[in-house]
């Protein structure tokens, strides 16, 4: 049976129906905290998407359970940002 099974050392997401933008987002969003970033600005120039609806797939998320607490999704000036939070007890 071994060799039906490989090992996959990709993120996993809780989500069925993901879309591009919510991979691409939640990829964003581990990144930043295996890096222990306390700040990061995102460069929305370099990706594909513009400012709002990157800060829509982003935003949805933070609000995830795995990241709520964690992080969270800031606009301020024309610049994206993601924060990193200390986890809150619940």
């Amino acid at each position: 049976m071994d060799q039906y099974l490989e090992p996959f050392d990709g993120a996993v997401s809780n989500t069925r129906n993901t879309t591009k933008l919510s991979r691409f987002s939640e990829r964003l969003v581990r990144t930043f905290l295996n890096y222990h970033a306390a700040e990061a600005n995102v460069s929305v120039h370099l990706t594909e998407y513009d400012i709002e609806t990157l800060y829509k797939g982003l935003w949805n998320v933070c609000a995830k359970d795995d990241f709520r607490g964690l992080v969270r999704v800031h606009k301020q000036d024309g610049h994206l940002l993601l924060i990193r939070e200390q986890r809150r007890s619940k």
